[in-house]
C-alpha cells in the first residue's frame, strides 16, 4: 500500500482583513485586545524638560531632565538633570565653533578638566555622560557631526 501525498495549505496571512481576537475571561465575558502605545514625538523646538522623576526613582537632587537620540528619532528618557547640566556646560567649553570638530576620543579627554570633582569623581561615568549630551544637543541642532573619517563634532 502507498500512501498519498497530503497536500499543505498556506495559513492565512496576518492581515487578512479579518478583525483581532478578542480574549474571552473565565466568566466568559469578552476582553478587547490593548490598544498599541503611541511613541512620544518632541517637539522639533522644545528645549530639553526638566520635571520630578515620575517613576520614583530618585537623584541626587531629585530633578530628571527629557534627553533626545539623533539616532533614534523619536524616543526620549530621562536623566539626572544634575549630571547632564555639569556634563552640558563642560562639552560647550571644549566644542570648537568651526571645523575641525573633536573626535570622540578627544571631546572625551577634553571635558574632564572641566567637570566637576564632586559629580565624576576620577571622571567616572564622563565617556557616558559626554555622549549623551551629545546626541541630545546633536538632536535639536545645536551641534553638528561633520562627514569625516574618523567623525567629528563641533557647536553648530
Amino acid at each position: 500500500m502507498s500512501k498519498k501525498p497530503v497536500a499543505k495549505t498556506k495559513a492565512p496571512a496576518a492581515n487578512s482583513g479579518k478583525a483581532a481576537r478578542t480574549k474571552k475571561e473565565p466568566g466568559g465575558a469578552a476582553v478587547a485586545p490593548k490598544p498599541a502605545k503611541a511613541a512620544k514625538r518632541p517637539a522639533a523646538d522644545a528645549e530639553p524638560e526638566i520635571r520630578p522623576a515620575a517613576d520614583g526613582s530618585q537623584t541626587a537632587n531629585g530633578n530628571r531632565i527629557t534627553v533626545r537620540n539623533v539616532n533614534v528619532p523619536g524616543y526620549t528618557t530621562q536623566v539626572d538633570a544634575t549630571m547632564y547640566q555639569a556634563m552640558h556646560r563642560a562639552l560647550f567649553k571644549v566644542l570648537p565653533k568651526r571645523a575641525p570638530g573633536l573626535t570622540q576620543a578627544e571631546m572625551f579627554q577634553a571635558v574632564l578638566p572641566h567637570l566637576p570633582p564632586e559629580l565624576f569623581p576620577g571622571g567616572a561615568k564622563a565617556g557616558w555622560w559626554a555622549k549623551t549630551v551629545q546626541l541630545d544637543q546633536e538632536a535639536q541642532g545645536k551641534i553638528v557631526r561633520d562627514a569625516t573619517k574618523p567623525l567629528r563634532w563641533r557647536q553648530a
